[in-house]
């Protein structure tokens, strides 16, 4: 039976890594005792294969022989377990899983963890419904163009509590944007540190962007950017941050990290589709004209044969000979259309085909070359014995004499 992605796993590695709990440089190895320290006494097999991204399906789900593919232990995800998955799974061909693991490396590779990286991840493309419920779908032309026209010189975006409409402390502030691939990142300075506590333990599980034509050129431009989901932090010393009149085509978009997620995955899954799908493609037309070719030349030869054995029969007849068969008379009607009928004299209908079979039927008979040479043979073997009977009488006359 084949080994499917462990759902179960999966989402249990993308919490712990929101979570902050990864190692990220540790070698990778798991032994039969840490394994059983997972599985606990008595076993608690939910928890085991929530610690594995591969299930096998043939296997009893209560053995360790079900539960593929470790990828921590001791409470954290393990970068170099997730790459070592990525390699095996890649040569066993499961692809599913060998996307999972990628994923996985690339929530880790740009967690929004502040002190990590100072990049995170605050749009997707994709289709949303934004604050009055209008929905639209966003491409990553339209996230290159947000990130390009973005520039803190002209406005920089504060980092904020919800959507505010008036004046309001900012936590920070987004000092550039880039898009990879289908998301929209920020990169925040200036971040206050109990905001950034509050991040880092998951407080904020839900992100906003609020995006304005009003601010540049008519353009999509970055106005706030908004954390959602837990009571502000009392932060003092915050200056107060002017963020717009009411009415400047203002367009707040609200969503959580697992709708990127879905809609990550989702893309994927498109993607993959779509390759598969053009590969088999490709392998059917591929197929298809294996097989069209073996038609047409069991088509041929079936042909071939009937024209030889049409020639065969005029040839009993004595209406061919050598020197026409010689001309590849075969060939030559073999490359005759006989399927389009033309119109001849009088109104009569032939394929091309049909007409030159029709012609050399109606061929009177002749006599071949081979019957000229046998007569010519046998008459030049006649000529040679009055000869010789000649040459003896005159050997006879000549020994008489000589007696």
């Amino acid at each position: 039976m084949p080994v499917v992605l462990n759902r179960a796993g999966y989402n249990h590695a993308l919490e712990l890594i929101r979570q902050g709990k990864v190692d990220r440089d540790s070698d990778w190895s798991i032994s039969p005792e840490e394994e059983n320290e997972i599985l606990g006494d008595p076993p608690n097999w939910d928890e085991y294969k929530r610690w594995h991204l591969g299930h096998d399906t043939g296997a009893n789900p209560e053995t360790k022989e079900a539960w593929k593919y470790p990828f921590g232990k001791g409470g954290k995800v393990y970068r170099r377990a997730l790459t070592a998955i990525r390699q095996r799974s890649a040569q066993q061909g499961l692809t599913e899983i060998f996307n999972a693991a990628g994923r996985l490396l690339s929530a880790i590779d740009s967690e929004g963890r502040f002190e990590e990286t100072g990049w995170i991840p605050i749009f997707q493309a994709g289709t949303w419904t934004d604050s009055e419920g209008n929905t639209r779908t966003w491409t990553e032309e339209d996230l290159e163009e947000i990130a390009r026209s973005y520039d803190p010189q002209w406005h920089e975006a504060p980092v904020v509590i919800g959507h505010p409409s008036d004046d309001q402390p900012a936590y920070g502030w987004v000092e550039a944007l880039r898009r990879v691939g289908g998301v929209l990142y920020a990169k925040l300075r200036d971040v206050a540190p109990e905001f950034k506590e509050l991040v880092n333990r998951g407080a904020f599980k839900k992100r906003s962007v609020a995006l304005s034509r009003a601010i540049k050129d008519g353009v999509w431009y970055l106005r706030h950017l908004g954390f959602l989901g837990a009571v502000p932090p009392a932060v003092k010393g915050l200056a107060d941050v002017k963020l717009g009149a009411p009415g400047d085509s203002l367009l707040e978009i609200a969503f959580k990290e697992e709708e990127m997620e879905i809609a990550k995955i989702r893309e994927e899954l498109r993607k993959e589709l779509e390759a598969s799908f053009s590969e088999q493609l490709q392998k059917e037309r591929a197929e298809r004209e294996r097989l069209m070719k073996e038609k047409e030349e069991l088509e041929r030869k079936l042909r071939r044969a009937e024209l030889e054995r049409f020639l065969e029969g005029l040839r009993a007849q004595g209406k061919l000979t050598p020197a026409l068969e010689k001309l590849g008379l075969v060939e030559f009607m073999l490359e005759l259309d006989d399927r389009t009928e033309v119109t001849f004299s009088e109104g009569r209908k032939r394929t091309l085909l049909g007409f030159f079979k029709e012609f050399l039927e109606r061929l009177p008979e002749v006599v071949t070359f081979e019957e000229v040479a046998r007569k010519q043979e046998a008459a030049e073997s006649e000529g040679s014995v009055e000869e010789q009977k000649k040459l003896g009488r005159e050997i006879a006359e000549t020994v008489s004499f000589k007696q």
